[in-house]
């Protein structure tokens, strides 16, 4: 579904349940049980535990960015799952992106899948049209997104790992994670309500000026 817009929150001195976002349509609290809110607190910082300690399968549950980008990824040349190392490198530098503002599309995701770690072309944590391998990644870019903008993905014990293929997903999210829609609401939220607040660099909390969040739409670019 297109039209999806993120939250990744820049802060992180910005206790959970302190911040709130209220200027959003429909309101979480007033809204009709078929509607899906869109108000409510700043979402969290990007949930993110090193995987790299997994052997052939996980002897714990563990969550996290990294866990979501080893669970759904393969080779798109080799048709392998990705190692843990390559797991825990992605989320790093995806993370590295979010806390610079920088765009998280595509062309992003490519740079660092396969030009910085050198996995082969094409190789993505969702499905890709242009891998050789036959045996495409699981994921979706949504799915990606959610977990780099604070949703908590947990991948199970007992889940496999080092696998010749991903053929299925898993792992899953918790259920918590609000997603919110580009909308008339949300633009005048960006342009001059609580979401210009937290996007700009005069942000005050604990007497420090910070922007607290940056926003991506739905293929990853930067809006604010």
């Amino acid at each position: 579904m297109a039209n999806e817009v993120y939250i990744y929150r820049l802060r992180t001195d910005l206790n959970d349940g302190v911040v709130q976002i209220t200027d959003l349509l429909p309101n979480t609290s007033r809204r009709p049980a078929v509607l899906m809110g869109q108000s409510g607190y700043l979402p969290a910082n990007t949930d993110d535990n090193s995987v790299a300690a997994l052997a052939a399968s996980t002897v714990s549950a563990i969550t996290g960015l990294s866990a979501y980008i080893l669970d759904v990824t393969n080779d798109e040349v080799s048709g392998l799952q990705i190692s843990v190392a390559d797991a825990d490198a992605a989320a790093a530098a995806l993370i590295a992106l979010g806390d610079a503002s920088s765009a998280i599309d595509e062309t992003a995701i490519n740079n660092i899948f396969v030009t910085t770690l050198g996995m082969g072309a094409a190789t993505l944590p969702y499905p890709n049209a242009a891998g050789t391998a036959g045996t495409v990644s699981v994921g979706t870019f949504a799915g990606l997104m959610q977990a780099i903008c604070g949703a908590v993905y947990t991948l199970p014990a007992g889940s496999t790992v080092d696998a010749a293929a991903v053929t299925v997903q898993e792992g899953s999210f918790n259920g918590t994670f609000r997603q919110l829609y580009s909308s008339g609401a949300f633009s005048m939220s960006l342009g001059g309500g609580d979401l210009a607040t937290l996007t700009s660099a005069t942000f005050m909390y604990a007497d420090t000026a910070s922007q607290a969040c940056s926003v991506y739409g739905d293929a990853g670019s930067v809006i604010s």
